[in-house]
């Protein structure tokens, strides 16, 4: 069978090994860019602002690389990605002012987003099999999830050294893991509906890309994806917050962020390969979400009311720990929900819902901070009751639609 016919004709441990690494070097710099802001006297801004920079632009590019897989294939989009989000890391490692500081996290956001579109398209694409597919998408959060808590001690280790020797490491390893991911992928051409239409300077316009949304868009997309965007606003909100408030309150050293990083990843790993497995065989995902958002707001709500240090750590882990089991749920109803010919541009919308979700939730949490330290929490708290309010809405006009 040739190798177009055969997604297995390659393991696929030979993507997903290199993947691990090459998710660990895009947390190489997280922690050491406060460091990077402090040593070059840049404005303390930078640090939220950089973020949602960042998130600013893979929001606007995700659809567009989404299209983007419909004419290429899906390794050489992973290969040109690998080479522009290693430029973009290295222009913000060079970064002497904040403009600079700005123009390499947006650039770098251009590429890492089609990187990520491009991968879970093809796992998508190549993978017919609902139970296989699950399962793979479900390996592919849990690797976000681990690694990124991986490369954050790595980075640790690096920044020992220096904030220069970080970012050295980091472009190299993006550029070889990178074409490595690359070459772990078979050519997805044979599983994707070729386009009617050339591409244009219109298809590559990611405004124009955006606009395609039209093409697949449903009422009931539409309101799914304002419970992701509710949800993952309070989710971000509260994460950026949480990193502020242990520091200033509390006086802990980043070790403590690491320690609890870790505790997520390993939990992740245990629940996905188990309970989110098990959820995914054995119920129905749709309406499975409504519980899931119910359970998620709860932490939300008693970080309002607890004060001391563990309690809002728990508070902190047990909504990480939902966040985890949720990604491959949305990632499974958003690529079930893709008619003929529409799933990679539709899973580059569903990315582009998450890092426009990031980008508000960054914005909103450092500018409320310096209005009342506790009123990114409580935004928070309200996103995520609004988004149980969105899903009932989904899940009630879901059951009336099965049943008609």
């Amino acid at each position: 069978m040739s190798e177009k016919r055969n997604p297995n004709s390659k393991s696929i441990l030979a993507l997903f090994i290199p993947l691990a690494v090459f998710t660990m070097a895009c947390s190489f710099i997280h922690p050491v860019t406060p460091t990077l802001i402090v040593e070059r006297g840049l404005d303390a801004s930078m640090f939220g602002i950089a973020f949602a920079a960042a998130m600013f632009t893979m929001f606007m590019m995700s659809t567009f690389w989404g299209q983007m897989c419909n004419y290429m294939q899906a390794r050489r989009i992973v290969m040109i990605c690998a080479v522009g989000y290693a430029v973009g890391q290295s222009i913000f490692g060079l970064a002497q002012n904040e403009a600079m500081v700005i123009a390499g996290r947006m650039f770098a956001g251009c590429f890492s987003s089609g990187a990520f579109t491009a991968i879970t398209n093809y796992i998508i694409n190549t993978n017919q099999d609902k139970y296989i597919r699950a399962k793979y998408l479900t390996t592919y959060a849990t690797i976000s999830t681990v690694c990124g808590a991986g490369g954050y001690f790595v980075c640790v280790m690096l920044g020992l050294v220096s904030v220069n020797f970080t970012f050295i490491v980091t472009v190299i390893t993006l550029l070889v893991t990178g074409f490595m991911v690359a070459a772990g992928m078979i050519d997805d051409t044979f599983y994707k509906k070729k386009p009617d239409k050339a591409l244009s300077l219109k298809s590559v316009n990611p405004f124009a890309a955006f606009a395609e949304a039209k093409n697949f868009m449903t009422k009931e997309l539409v309101i799914f994806f304002i419970g992701i965007i509710l949800a993952v606003i309070g989710q971000i909100c509260t994460e950026q917050e949480f990193q502020y408030y242990i520091k200033a309150h509390f006086g802990l050293p980043s070790s403590y962020n690491g320690t609890i990083k870790v505790i997520i990843a390993l939990g992740g790993l245990l629940l996905n390969s188990t309970f989110t497995m098990w959820v995914i065989r054995k119920l129905d995902l749709k309406k499975f979400i409504l519980p899931l958002q119910i359970v998620f707001a709860i932490p939300f709500g008693l970080m309002l009311v607890f004060k001391s240090f563990y309690p809002l750590v728990a508070c902190y882990v047990f909504f990480s720990l939902i966040t985890v089991i949720r990604t491959p749920i949305y990632q499974n109803i958003t690529a079930s929900s893709a008619k003929e010919g529409t799933s990679n541009v539709l899973m580059g919308f569903y990315q582009s819902v998450n890092y426009l979700a990031n980008c508000i939730g960054g914005l909103v949490s450092g500018l409320m901070y310096n209005i009342n330290e506790l009123l990114p929490f409580q935004i928070s708290f309200v996103m995520e009751l609004l988004a149980i309010i969105v899903t009932i809405k989904y899940v009630t006009d879901y059951i009336k639609k099965s049943k008609a």
